[in-house]
């Protein structure tokens, strides 16, 4: 398969990634699912358990198509499923489905009067330049949001006593269910994060490896050794396609930059010369852990929901569900290097043309990279052929090339 059409680079970057991670060539698009990242994302986390690894493993992908855009909360999408199943018997136990209808509406009103609350704290903040109260804090004040948390006390005692008849009736109805209730009601297993100078327990949720260990490790290495280091030309085999699930959008520019130009991407890959050189001087990958109140095989569009809750399947594992993809493992870039080289003629029009149209950067496979004038591309070639190279700054931090989820979409396309 040659370069053009509707492949793009990101179809022969995935195969040449496919060659270092099986993995990743394993993603079908029917059971697992292999996503670049929509806009350049850095990976922060300094340790597998804190704040920026778990906001990070928390999201699922909000579409299905080949590009990941961070969700809402895993975790609790999760736990709203687990409180929703139906039971394998005695399904129309009048007790169990008042208490599933009775804790979602619950838990409407909880998110409700939270958004009320943050409101109103962030006029706080804007009516306070300076202060040093936190939300948890200002919370607690009886000048402050004292009330709010009074309701949402009151409303979350609410829940647990439905909570806990429910799990009582479950017992003898289905006693896997049960348990898997009682992993989330509670959460079985808790970690602490420290975002904004409050520490908060969240549903044990990691990102394995040593991120900042492999980063140090590839910050020590001499110039000019790579981890991955792949060519790809319009001459290019695909050995392995790159399969998305669901597609409403296709990323055929592969460019974005800081300013508005012209740059015809279609005219670069075509060209006769084309040739791109990806190489990064770190790259691995790592998975997500979650802790015991996860249990992967209820992820399922197989899963039944109970008559008369406010959840349906379509809102777990639909076109737009909160579940439709189970984010799995996590591919990471260490300063990459970029190498495009396009016929002299292709160059003058669609690059030298834009690089001083105060660019100040430029997105480019999923990556930034810094533009400043023509001269910081580092011009080379001849009457035939010209080759720029985008660097990614010294003091960059590691940037994540995609992300690999188990598919649980029903589906349904609407």
């Amino acid at each position: 398969m040659a370069l053009g059409g509707s492949t793009t680079q990101f179809d022969y970057f995935y195969s040449a990634l496919a060659k270092r991670y099986p993995g990743i060539a394993d993603a079908n698009g029917t059971t697992t699912n292999f996503q670049f990242m929509n806009t350049p994302m850095q990976a922060q986390w300094i340790t597998g358990g804190d704040a920026n690894a778990f906001e990070l493993a928390n999201s699922t992908s909000v579409g299905l198509d080949g590009f990941f855009i961070p969700g809402g909360g895993f975790a609790n999408a999760y736990r709203d499923l687990v409180l929703s199943i139906d039971p394998t018997q005695g399904s129309d136990n009048a007790r169990y489905r008042n208490c599933v209808i009775q804790i979602a509406a619950l838990d409407n009103q909880i998110q409700s009067l939270t958004s009320q609350a943050q409101g109103s704290y962030k006029v706080f903040v804007a009516n306070n330049p300076g202060t040093q109260e936190t939300f948890t804090q200002w919370l607690l004040d009886p000048f402050g949001g004292l009330n709010f948390r009074q309701q949402l006390d009151e409303l979350q005692a609410r829940r647990g006593d439905f909570a806990s008849t429910q799990a009582n009736v479950l017992k003898a109805l289905d006693g896997p269910l049960a348990l898997a209730q009682a992993a989330v009601s509670p959460w079985a297993q808790t970690m602490n994060i420290s975002e904004g100078g409050a520490t908060q327990a969240v549903p044990l949720t990691t990102i394995g490896g040593d991120l900042a260990g492999d980063v140090g490790r590839w910050t020590a290495r001499p110039a000019g050794q790579y981890d991955f280091d792949v060519t790809i030309t319009g001459s290019d085999t695909i050995t392995s396609p790159w399969r998305t699930t669901y597609t409403t959008v296709v990323h055929s520019d592969c460019w974005g930059t800081s300013a508005s130009v012209e740059v015809n991407t279609s005219r670069i890959i075509s060209d006769s010369q084309y040739k791109l050189r990806i190489c990064a001087v770190g790259m691995n990958s790592y998975k997500i852990n979650r802790g015991q109140w996860f249990d992967d095989t209820l992820v399922s569009p197989q899963t039944k929901i109970v008559e008369g809750s406010a959840w349906t399947p379509d809102m777990f594992f639909g076109l737009n569900g909160s579940l439709h993809l189970v984010p799995d493992v996590i591919f990471v870039m260490f300063r990459p290097m970029i190498k495009l080289t396009t016929s002299t003629q292709v160059f003058k029009q669609q690059i030298q043309a834009n690089a001083d149209a105060a660019i100040s950067y430029l997105d480019l496979m999923g990556f930034r990279f810094n533009v400043d004038g023509m001269a910081s591309l580092q011009p080379e070639g001849d009457a035939v052929t010209t080759t720029v190279t985008f660097n990614a700054p010294d003091n960059q931090q590691a940037q994540i090339v995609g992300i690999t989820s188990k598919v649980a979409w029903n589906g349904d396309e609407q």
